[in-house]
C-alpha cells in the first residue's frame, strides 16, 4: 500500500491580536458634490470607485440637485476617495466637493450602496425633458 500524501500545513506569521490594534481606525465623512451630477450616471460611478477603494457607505441624490456621499474608511483612503469624486466624464461635470467629518455613533456600514429615491423621483429624472416639452406645446 502506498504511503499517504503529506500536505504541508502553513504556520501563522504572527500572533492573533485584537482587531482594534491591527486595523486602522475608520472615520466617517459626508461629501456634498455640486455640478452636473444628477441624471448622468454619477451615483453608479461613485459606487464603483468606493468599492474599488474598499470604502463603505452610500450615495444618493439631494433635492438641491447635488449628490450626497456618506462614507467610512481609513482616513488616508477617504482623502484619495474624495479626490476621485471630482471628475469630468461623459455628461458628468463636478464643480465642487464639500467635506464634513461625522462621528460614527452607532453601527458601521457594511457595503457601499446607492440610495434611490421613490420610483416617481427616479423616473421623473428621465421623464423631466418630456414634461417640459409637453408643457411648452400645450
Amino acid at each position: 500500500m502506498p504511503e499517504p500524501i503529506k500536505i504541508p500545513v502553513s504556520m501563522p506569521l504572527s500572533k492573533a491580536q485584537p482587531l482594534n490594534e491591527t486595523m486602522p481606525k475608520a472615520v466617517r465623512k459626508r461629501f456634498v458634490v455640486n455640478g452636473h451630477v444628477q441624471q448622468v450616471g454619477y451615483r453608479e460611478e461613485v459606487q464603483d470607485i468606493a468599492r474599488a477603494f474598499g470604502v463603505t457607505g452610500f450615495v444618493g441624490n439631494l433635492r438641491t440637485g447635488d449628490i450626497e456621499v456618506i462614507c467610512e474608511g481609513d482616513k488616508a483612503i477617504l482623502t484619495r476617495f474624495q479626490r476621485s469624486l471630482v471628475m469630468k466624464k461623459n455628461l458628468i461635470n463636478v464643480r465642487k466637493v464639500i467635506c464634513t467629518d461625522i462621528k460614527i455613533i452607532n453601527k458601521r456600514h457594511k457595503y457601499f450602496t446607492i440610495r434611490y429615491g421613490s420610483l416617481q423621483e427616479e423616473l421623473g429624472e428621465y421623464l423631466w425633458p418630456l414634461k417640459v416639452k409637453h408643457a411648452i406645446e400645450h
